[in-house]
């Protein structure tokens, strides 16, 4: 285990100090059963208050930072060190430890609607430079600078095929390279191989770090 792995595991277990077992435990089984329903939608998010967030994090964070790493090793390995990191729906900010993990230094950038998910990652987020978060909805979000990678994790299922459109496009147009991290499930790999790209993405990596992930580490040329 690494140090960041450490480091993250010792604020999860400081965050839930005082939380009672279940009623973390019923929350993060009414979250998990939202997800399998496909009950989350642009406009249904799946953190809908404080305990969401604590639960999603203290269940799912982790298996989460562990699928991006392995994603941002894949494009380590393919494109080089970034310096300046875009995570757009980055939730309680796995995105950003994977980061960090990889490339110590980078600065990253977190762009999240839910503003209780915003605000347990700052809590969480204990190394420096600390992230620069940002609430915000994807829909209607535009870059303000490019970067040099974007995440975008576990996001676009969550999304209309109009706004993962959106998404991807702005996305696009604020870096050289993206790396998508998603669920490996049958139906989303089949949403996503017929689904939109932006016109000018010419190398698409796929790569299934884990049974339960797909990472994808696409860029453009």
């Amino acid at each position: 285990m690494s140090s960041v792995d450490t480091q993250l595991h010792a604020v999860l277990l400081r965050a839930i100090t005082g939380v009672k077992y279940d009623v973390l435990r019923t929350r993060a089984s009414e979250l998990s059963a939202r997800y399998r329903q496909a009950g989350i939608t642009d406009t249904l998010p799946a953190l809908r208050d404080e305990l969401d967030c604590l639960a999603y994090a203290v269940v799912r964070m982790p298996a989460t930072y562990r699928a991006i790493q392995a994603a941002l090793r894949a494009a380590d390995l393919h494109v080089g060190a970034a310096t300046t990191h875009l995570d757009l729906g980055g939730g309680t900010g796995a995105a950003a430890w994977a980061a960090a993990s990889i490339w110590p230094g980078v600065q990253t950038q977190i762009v999240e609607r839910q503003a209780a998910a915003v605000a347990l990652g700052r809590r969480l987020s204990t190394w420096s430079p600390t992230p620069v978060w940002s609430t915000a909805d994807l829909r209607d979000w535009q870059p303000s600078a490019s970067v040099d990678l974007v995440t975008v994790a576990y996001v676009l299922n969550e999304l209309t095929a109009e706004t993962r459109q959106s998404v991807l496009s702005a996305a696009a147009a604020s870096t050289g390279t993206i790396v998508l991290v998603e669920p490996g499930t049958p139906p989303w790999i089949s949403a996503h191989r017929r689904g939109p790209r932006p016109a000018d993405w010419s190398r698409v990596h796929d790569r299934c770090a884990l049974p339960a992930s797909a990472p994808v580490s696409a860029r453009r040329s």
